[in-house]
């Protein structure tokens, strides 16, 4: 009949809107998916770089500390050597004054790498500390989208493989109103005899 006409295109068309609007829905998750992922690899080589360059920089400190040592070292022996020569007037203060300022000033040296391969040594920490936030803050916003986009297909699958529809067929003033099932071919149709208009 015309009515059941009528709904059945009113259903189709319904069926038809829902699936634009899921399937609109599921470019933006899958977009937003991209950008989660562009964002997050930009992110973490940001702070990957970093720690590396860090991490060399405390190497390099480390280096600097064991080819000063020796040094520093001779110096704390001729310091002593020199404070027993004074004590038997071999050397002169001043000399002994000159041996304990450059003992003094290696020292502050070595004092200074040290404290400074502690502060970086920090911000590696601080880093490492860093990236295993982000990729934490990644891991649930990409399982809360993935969930989305798992059920947004569903609801599209389903929508797409309903266990039955209604098509009508016009032809010939008859209108063949199938029924199908899903993934099948036709199981019933039923003719519909419409009033010739002259």
């Amino acid at each position: 009949s015309s009515a059941e006409l009528n709904s059945s295109k009113r259903e189709a068309e319904s069926e038809r809107q829902k699936r634009i609007e899921l399937e609109r829905k599921l470019a933006a998750l899958e977009n937003k998916q991209k950008e989660l992922q562009n964002a997050f690899a930009a992110e973490a080589h940001f702070v990957h770089t970093s720690r590396s360059n860090t991490q060399q920089l405390i190497d390099n400190l480390s280096e600097q500390a064991q080819i000063f040592t020796p040094e520093l070292a001779s110096l704390q022996t001729q310091f002593e050597k020199m404070t027993h020569l004074m004590k038997q007037k071999v050397v002169t203060n001043p000399q002994w004054i000159q041996a304990g300022s450059q003992l003094s000033a290696a020292k502050a040296n070595m004092l200074r790498f040290d404290q400074e391969k502690i502060q970086q040594q920090s911000q590696l920490a601080l880093y490492t500390q860093q990236l295993a936030l982000i990729r934490l803050k990644y891991a649930a916003q990409q399982d809360s989208l993935q969930a989305q986009i798992t059920q947004n297909s569903a609801q599209l699958q389903a929508l797409a493989h309903q266990r039955s529809s209604t098509i009508y067929a016009p032809n010939a003033g008859i209108i063949t109103r199938f029924t199908l099932q899903t993934g099948q071919t036709p199981v019933s149709y039923t003719h519909l005899t419409l009033p010739t208009i002259c």
